[in-house]
């Protein structure tokens, strides 16, 4: 392969090939950035009202004393709601790549947003805290199919050389979102106003977002049939290389698939599921891509605990000389959080395609794990309102840089190790084990905290979070791809291409 077809480390050219990668698409691609941008914020709304819409009933009056309108006395059952979602966006995600792979991008698309409408519609008519939970169900459903096909086809657009780039950019529009509208959540809240304001700004995001991809998004399975030829014919051409050897050597490794069947790399061919092969093969059997998804869960872990255990910690538990905080409060906590996670995404992504995934991953996870014991300390020894606010607010933006740093560099990472006819299906299994993260941390969080406290829960977050860390750093493997021959991309687009 030759050098400037591997990782560029010149940003100027980078951004150019970028621009004219996309720029066939250009107006799909800014589709689903806009997209994203609804998906973000209408999940930022709905996990900021249900973070602070339960509370404790100390003084025994029937009342929740931070005036929410569910009373919820266990810690584990008020993060219940990040289970349900979790479990939900969870099995969607490993769905929703092997529809997407056999019937396309949009028709998938706008059939999750079809899923999305029950949920502002059951919270604002629910009656009791279950109502609520069985709501995330389908809110797991639609953001585990809409958000994961807007990345997918992002990186359609974007090509081989630019998918960090490219999950940057969505991540960031997404996750901007997120920060924004949890203030914005805030003020639609007020003091008392957990359901009637904020859920019918979520019918309304619900809405628009099913209009436009069922009349505006186009699918880009073309995209993906032209990349495969490319790639086809470039292997024709011979690459001697170094680097081209070592990702041939991998490739042996990996079973082909075409039309439903399988070749397997000693040239028997059997029929399978192209999605279940795509599973097992993430899941289970290739070292980088396992530890991409252990790495992924760790990712959303440490989300469980901003918008649960934390969440509940300031705006409900309080602490010896400080608390509970104001809504508004808690809203810039999580705002500090979520801000540098969504702005940072554009860069990191960007600096992971000149420089792998390894090291930013295995930063990204240590800088978590110094944010977990940061907050576990400041939540104990804190004063006063001021002082725990300054101090939880820093140490959520630690921790929301080293998921931001993570996010786009193990997508970028999944889609490197997957070949482009079932790449769906295996950023579909990554997210699986990704989003189930919810789920876990949320069970364990907040176990952690019924049984001891808040700070415990943080600890527990901060070792498992080191140990993660250590394992990606040792033994992740980088897979350089180069460009494709941008004659054989041509070529393939064009039905019937030949090399």
């Amino acid at each position: 392969m030759p050098e400037d077809q591997g990782r560029s480390r010149n940003p100027i050219a980078s951004v150019h090939g970028f621009l004219k990668a996309v720029k066939p698409n250009k107006w799909q691609f800014f589709l689903n950035v806009f997209l994203t941008i609804l998906i973000g914020a209408l999940l930022s709304i709905t996990k900021f009202a249900q973070g602070v819409m339960t509370g404790r009933d100390a003084d025994g009056d029937g009342a929740a004393d931070n005036g929410g309108e569910f009373v919820v006395d266990s810690a584990l059952v008020s993060t219940s709601f990040l289970i349900t979602f979790g479990l939900a966006k969870a099995v969607s995600n490993l769905f929703v790549g092997i529809l997407a792979d056999r019937f396309g991008r949009k028709v998938v698309m706008v059939a999750g947003w079809v899923l999305g409408v029950p949920v502002p519609v059951m919270i604002l008519a629910a009656r009791s805290w279950t109502t609520v939970l069985w709501a995330n169900v389908f809110l797991g459903l639609q953001q585990g199919i809409c958000w994961t096909l807007t990345i997918v086809l992002m990186v359609d657009y974007a090509g081989p050389e630019h998918r960090g780039l490219a999950v940057g950019i969505n991540e960031t529009a997404g996750y901007s979102a997120v920060a924004v509208f949890n203030v914005v959540a805030a003020a639609l809240i007020g003091e008392r106003d957990f359901r009637g304001k904020p859920f019918w700004v979520v019918l309304g995001l619900m809405c628009c977002g099913l209009v436009m991809s069922f009349f505006i998004l186009r699918d880009s399975k073309n995209l993906v049939r032209a990349e495969e030829q490319a790639r086809r014919c470039d292997e024709r051409s011979g690459d001697t290389s170094e680097t081209g050897r070592e990702i041939k050597e991998e490739e042996t490794e990996r079973p082909r698939t075409g039309r439903g069947r399988i070749a397997w790399p000693s040239g028997r061919t059997s029929e399978h599921s192209v999605g279940s092969l795509a599973f097992v093969y993430a899941s289970f059997l290739n070292r980088s891509l396992v530890l991409c998804c252990l790495a992924g869960s760790m990712i959303n872990f440490c989300t469980a605990f901003a918008w649960g255990i934390l969440t509940k910690w300031a705006a409900d538990y309080g602490g010896k000389g400080w608390g509970p905080l104001p809504k508004t409060l808690v809203a810039q906590i999580l705002l500090a959080y979520s801000l540098p996670k969504g702005v940072l995404q554009f860069a990191t992504g960007f600096l992971s395609d000149r420089v792998g995934r390894r090291w930013p991953v295995s930063v990204g996870l240590l800088m978590c794990a110094c944010a977990f014991v940061y907050l576990a300390v400041v939540g104990v020894t804190g004063t006063s309102d001021a002082v725990v606010f300054g101090n939880f607010a820093g140490g959520a933006a630690i921790l929301g840089v080293g998921t931001a740093v993570m996010y786009p560099n193990l997508i970028g990472a999944v889609a490197e190790h997957a070949d482009p006819t079932w790449r769906a299906s295996c950023v579909g299994t990554y997210r699986f084990w990704r989003d189930l993260g919810y789920a876990v941390g949320g069970f364990v969080l907040g176990a952690a905290a019924d049984r001891s406290s808040a700070s415990v829960s943080a600890g527990v977050g901060a070792v498992l979070t080191f140990v993660v860390s250590l394992l990606f750093g040792v033994w992740y493997r980088d897979r350089v791809e180069g460009a494709l021959d941008m004659q054989h991309l041509e070529l393939g687009i064009k039905e019937g291409g030949e090399c």
